[in-house]
């Protein structure tokens, strides 16, 4: 019986193992499709320093066209003033800091740091003008 029975089993397995491969595939034809990122601009404004003060005009943002997620938002945050982004999951948080730090590019509007245009920046120069501590624990082998 388990002679019969082992074929059977065997090609199961082939099978399983087939659509994983096939899914694992699908995915990795998804990001080789993405879109390549904008080139950064070959004039853009190096800030060393900066004061903190950011504005969000009229910011318009979705992943994908004809599906926009944020539309008109505007906020200002000056120089020293500390500013909690608190929601449900799902409600945005994560797409602000994201579009901030130019992981993003907007749909349409503006942010705005120190009077500057991110766009006008390279993203490296954006991200480091900021530190991010992210909700996800990572553990480490070894002590501090």
């Amino acid at each position: 019986m388990q002679q019969f029975t082992q074929p059977i089993i065997q090609t199961s397995n082939i099978v399983n193992m087939m659509q994983s491969t096939l899914a694992a595939a699908e995915r990795v034809f998804e990001f080789l499709d993405e879109p390549e990122i904008p080139e950064e601009r070959k004039d853009a404004v190096r800030i060393e320093k900066t004061e903190g003060h950011i504005t969000f005009d009229h910011v318009k943002f979705g992943y994908s066209p004809d599906r926009i997620l944020i539309t008109d938002m505007n906020a200002e945050i000056k120089h020293g003033q500390k500013v909690g982004i608190c929601g449900p999951t799902g409600a945005g948080k994560t797409t602000l800091i994201n579009l901030l730090m130019r992981f993003y590019d907007l749909s349409g509007g503006t942010i705005r740091i120190d009077g500057i245009d991110t766009t006008e920046m390279t993203r490296q120069n954006v991200r480091s003008l900021f530190g991010m501590v992210l909700q996800d624990t990572w553990v480490f082998r070894g002590t501090v």
